[in-house]
């Protein structure tokens, strides 16, 4: 599933078996702007929900006769899983290396299609999750059996972590049917922390009850819990679930999530979460929970407090960078749990927060930012982030940003930018779509305002930035030996959005992990290593 807080979900009586529906929902950009929508169609059983099919994508925009919607036909999807599909066997992954036009040689990791470990077939889409230092892959992907599947690939073989079906260790339940909550993170030992749905998530208001957090250990194979609905949460209250992101780092600790009972939250339907609000926790290694920042604690710089904070990322210092929300301050977007937010830092050392970047702060472009979201933290302090900009002329704009840990904030690529291969147009609203590793290097995804294989779509790809110039890894129109021609670099639910949606993520060596869609239609989840 992915970033769950810019989704919705449609829910209807009955079970048709075949239709199409338009998607609906709270996606991170508000329905004044364009945006994107995400849908799962489920149908209501009594108590029991059906998923019936996969996403579609709405285009929203202020004059209702100019909003369009991109639909797919829906199935009804088995969700049953039988044992002999749940065998956690290796499958070897599609392809060798290539090497590609723009610097990098190319590895093929996984492919719409193929059988996925475990049984059935990769289907619908992919989530990369990680790459670390050595090249282990971590990567997601729904389905033909129904759900969703987590998956690791090592010296050339994709083994099974977990899927939807299997029991959920550390509770008397199984692992849901909506799956990861991307993104995941891991570390240089090839451990991995992760959110995940489990049976009575509710779609419909993608708050994050009933979901836990789970770690995977390389040396042992065995998948623990972290966090579950029910477990008890620093400051006396209770966890009630989890949403977008986890991370983890080498010293074993997780950064993640926790939807907490708590008067102080920030609700917009009273009736779905009143008395819960969203926290930023950190786990040690034996799972030992102290709390970063919750709705009620102090706001830094602020003579206020928070009322929501989540999407956290940490580095191998112990230090996370996350987002919040002050109380009384514009709520911009308005999900129905949380804010828009700000972006906040705690360090360990000092176990100090401060702020970094704050909604109406100054831009380094001469204007303001609207708002700051998805930091992503190197070892030296550098945050990579997306800046949003232009909300009062109707029309919100992405950027990429670097705060450097001198405390300058610079600007990596925004748009009306000159990229390689056109005028940067947008970035994106997903969480995980830009990397930064301990050089400072950021890679990113851009929408370019140009068509240049003529598709009738404009053209996306991601790049490389380093020491202030920025680089192609792989956009439209490269060619790649052995699997073909990039038509998009993009999610496939995604392609002909105003906002790109693929993930990106960097390690220390280079090696950029995202994926792609062929001019022959394939889909491929790729890993792009500098010559």
């Amino acid at each position: 599933m992915k970033s769950s807080e810019r989704n919705r979900f449609a829910v209807d009586a009955g079970e048709p078996t075949r239709f199409e529906r338009r998607a609906v929902g709270n996606g991170r950009a508000p329905a004044a702007t364009w945006g994107l929508r995400e849908s799962v169609i489920i149908t209501r059983e009594g108590d029991t929900m059906k998923r019936v099919g996969r996403y579609s994508v709405v285009h929203l925009h202020p004059c209702p006769e100019k909003q369009t919607v991109i639909r797919r036909s829906l199935f009804v999807l088995p969700i049953a899983l039988t044992a002999a599909v749940l065998l956690a066997v290796g499958v070897s992954a599609p392809t060798l290396s290539y090497a590609g036009d723009h610097g990098y040689s190319f590895r093929a990791v996984a492919k719409l299609g193929d059988p996925a470990p475990g049984g059935g077939n990769h289907e619908g889409d992919f989530e990369p999750q990680d790459i670390n230092a050595s090249g282990t892959v971590f990567f997601a992907s729904d389905l033909s059996t129904g759900g969703e599947g987590l998956f690791r690939s090592r010296h050339g073989v994709n083994s099974q972590i977990v899927r939807s079906g299997l029991p959920a260790p550390g509770t008397s339940t199984n692992f849901g049917i909506f799956g990861i909550l991307t993104p995941g993170g891991s570390n240089d030992a090839g451990d991995f922390a992760f959110g995940f749905t489990l049976p009575g998530f509710d779609p419909v208001l993608g708050i994050g009850t009933n979901a836990g957090v789970w770690r995977y250990s390389q040396a042992s194979g065995a998948v623990t819990k972290v966090l579950a609905p029910g477990d008890p949460a620093p400051g006396g209250t209770t966890f009630r679930g989890t949403i977008g992101h986890s991370d983890l780092n080498n010293r074993g600790e997780i950064a993640t999530v926790g939807i907490i009972d708590t008067p102080f939250g920030n609700c917009a339907d009273p009736g779905a979460c009143l008395g819960l609000g969203r926290g930023v926790y950190k786990f040690d290694q034996h799972n030992n929970a102290t709390t970063i920042a919750a709705p009620g604690d102090p706001a830094p710089a602020f003579s206020s407090t928070f009322d929501d904070a989540w999407d956290p990322n940490i580095n191998n210092g112990g230090d996370v960078v996350f987002g919040g929300h002050v109380t009384g301050e514009t709520c911009i977007g308005r999900p129905t749990l949380g804010c828009f937010e700000s972006l906040y830092l705690y360090r360990a050392s000092t176990g100090t927060l401060s702020s970094l970047v704050h909604q109406g702060d100054p831009a380094p472009d001469g204007g303001t930012f609207d708002f700051a979201f998805n930091g992503r933290l190197n070892n030296v302090g550098d945050v990579s982030f997306i800046g949003v900009q232009g909300g009062s002329t109707g029309v919100f704009l992405t950027g990429v940003f670097l705060y450097k840990h001198t405390g300058s904030i610079v600007i990596v690529a925004k748009p009306g930018d000159s990229l390689p291969g056109g005028i940067m147009a947008n970035s994106t609203f997903n969480q995980g779509a830009h990397g930064i590793n301990a050089a400072g290097d950021v890679a990113f995804v851009a929408q370019l305002d140009a068509d240049a294989d003529s598709d009738g779509v404009q053209d996306t790809g991601v790049y490389l930035y380093h020491a202030g110039k920025i680089s192609t890894v792989v956009r439209t129109g490269t060619v790649i030996p052995g699997l073909g021609t990039v038509a998009h670099t993009n999610n496939p639910f995604f392609v002909g959005s105003p906002y790109p949606w693929p993930t990106v993520h960097l390690n220390s060596r280079g090696e950029v992990l995202t994926q792609v869609i062929l001019t022959n239609g394939n889909t491929y989840v790729v890993v792009a290593t500098p010559h």
